[in-house]
Order: C-alpha cells, then structure tokens, then sequence
C-alpha cells in the first residue's frame, strides 16, 4: 500500500512494506503565491532578460546548430542529378552506325558541369543486357548550354545498331 501525505507543508511519500515504514522525501512546497522576486504579476518578475537556459532554443543558437539556407543550397547543389536516356544507332537493315547521339533537356547545366555518361546493362527493345557492354559502347555528354541541356553521343567502336540507354550522373 502506498499514499501520498502532506506534513508541515512538505510532502512525503509513505510506503508500508511488510510491516516497516519507509518515509521518502519527494519534495518540498511553499505557501502559495511565493517566488523569485514575490511578484504576481509574471511580467514584473526579475531577470525575464537573462539568457540562463541554455537547452531552450534562441535564433542565435538555432542560427549556430542549424544550416542556413545558402549552406544548405551549396551542399544540395553537389548531389549528382541522375538520369537515362535512349541513343538509337538505327535500323540493322539500313546498316550499321558507329555514332548516335540524343539531346537532354537539363535545365540545371551549367558551363562548369561535370556529366559522366555511361553504356547502362539493362535491356532495349533491340538488345539483351549485356549487348553494349560486348559491343563496347561508349558515351560522352558534349554541347552543354547552360540552363537549358546537352547533347549525349555515343560511340560504337565496331558499328552497332538499334537502341541502347545511357546512364547520365553530373552536377
């Protein structure tokens, strides 16, 4: 059995336990209404102005712990944009072809970007998986014009034909 007493205005925990008491103090309490400065009224309490809690948040502390939004767009400005897209090297009637080329809309080029281009292993309508790596396709990303794309060509060194995709990674 346990209760919960007040004597002399502190208040005590009472906890009966096969018959022996143990009284632990909890806390103490004062007669209502006293405090800091003994004011009532909240907004008259002294020292409202002292900083003296540092775990609550403040602009200047959330400024210093958290990123600003220039720190944030600078770091999110170097995550890769990822893309793929389809180069066709024509019909295998009309004859083989050793270079095709397709032009990407990229409204976040610019004149610096960096663009790695690269044969992707998936299947076309045209090809299995493995066909471009075989037939050693290789890709470039040229004509960059900055906000508004580029132009990816790709190479067959022994001539192909159909459809490949390409893996696009810049920023």
């Amino acid at each position: 059995m346990t209760d919960i007493i007040t004597i002399n205005e502190v208040i005590q925990l009472v906890k009966v336990e096969e018959k022996k008491i143990e009284v632990v103090t909890v806390g103490t309490q004062g007669p209502p209404g006293t405090g800091g400065s003994g004011s009532s009224d909240h907004g008259a309490l002294a020292g409202l102005e002292n900083d003296d809690h540092p775990q609550y948040h403040t602009d200047a502390r959330g400024d210093a712990r958290y990123y600003t939004k220039s720190q944030l767009d600078g770091v999110l400005a170097l995550i890769p944009k990822m893309e793929q897209v389809t180069v066709d090297f024509g019909n295998a009637s009309g004859g083989e072809a050793d270079l095709a080329s397709v032009t990407v809309a990229a409204a976040w080029v610019t004149d610096s970007s960096v663009i790695l281009c690269t044969a992707a292993g998936v299947a076309t309508l045209d090809h299995d998986a493995e066909d471009a790596a075989l037939e050693g396709i290789q890709a470039v990303a040229a004509n960059l014009n900055e906000g508004v794309g580029f132009d990816v060509i790709a190479r067959a060194p022994q001539g192909s034909w159909g459809r490949f995709n390409i893996n696009i990674m810049g920023v």
